[in-house]
């Protein structure tokens, strides 16, 4: 699942790749972004309306008939602890990861100061996310639980994103270089170079849930001037 924008509408899109074809999930008046699956698997929940409130769909694109937290906005990314918390980014100067519960529709400030990237730990009752500081950003997981937090390794310069592996390898990006960081390791190494246009600057990367597809967004190199 992935958001695409097509004369000035943003909707969801499902890439069939048995079919190798893509597929427009949601058709609604207002826009939605961040498509994640929710923990049921019957769901996926986006960032939508001009509040930024965050929504479930059913998987045919069916919209929910209000938003999962009335209250808790503008939301810009999210990640599923389980079916009934889930960790958001809130926009505001600064940031703040919250940790929200949708049977009582309140949430806590757990982080603030940080990136764009919140992901789940493979395996691990840990949330991770990117933490900034005045050189950049570090991966940072904490414990829902106890809320003890630890930093595990700075990003590389200038991305704030990354995504994890099922055996706890942590992949992210540097211009058109793929890196990898494991646990032990003392900084990151590189495991592919992409020669493809659409690929010089990565950003984005996912883990497919059986851990053997890497889905990258990419940006084309600005072109030179004359």
């Amino acid at each position: 699942y992935y958001t695409s924008q097509r004369d000035g509408q943003t909707d969801i899109y499902r890439y069939d790749l048995k079919a190798g074809a893509a597929v427009q999930v949601t058709r609604t008046p207002e826009n939605e972004y961040s498509p994640t699956i929710m923990p049921d698997g019957k769901h996926f929940s986006v960032i939508r309306d001009s509040l930024q409130h965050l929504w479930a769909f059913g998987l045919d694109g069916t919209p929910a008939p209000r938003p999962l937290l009335d209250s808790i906005l503008p939301v810009g990314y999210h990640t599923w602890l389980n079916a009934d918390t889930v960790f958001v980014f809130v926009l505001g100067t600064p940031a703040t990861l919250q940790r929200a519960e949708l049977a009582h529709g309140t949430a806590t400030v757990v982080a603030r100061d940080i990136g764009r990237a919140l992901l789940r730990v493979p395996g691990q009752r840990e949330v991770s996310y990117a933490q900034h500081d005045s050189l950049g950003f570090w991966v940072r997981v904490i414990d829902p639980v106890t809320g003890q937090g630890k930093s595990l390794v700075r990003l590389p310069r200038e991305n704030e994103f990354f995504t994890w592996m099922l055996d706890g390898t942590i992949l992210s990006a540097s211009g058109n270089r793929l890196l990898r960081w494991r646990r032990g390791d003392t900084d990151w190494s590189e495991i592919a170079r992409f020669s493809e246009p659409g690929l010089q600057q990565i950003t984005r990367l996912a883990i497919s849930p059986s851990g053997d597809r890497l889905a990258l967004v990419g940006s084309e190199p600005a072109p030179k001037a004359p």
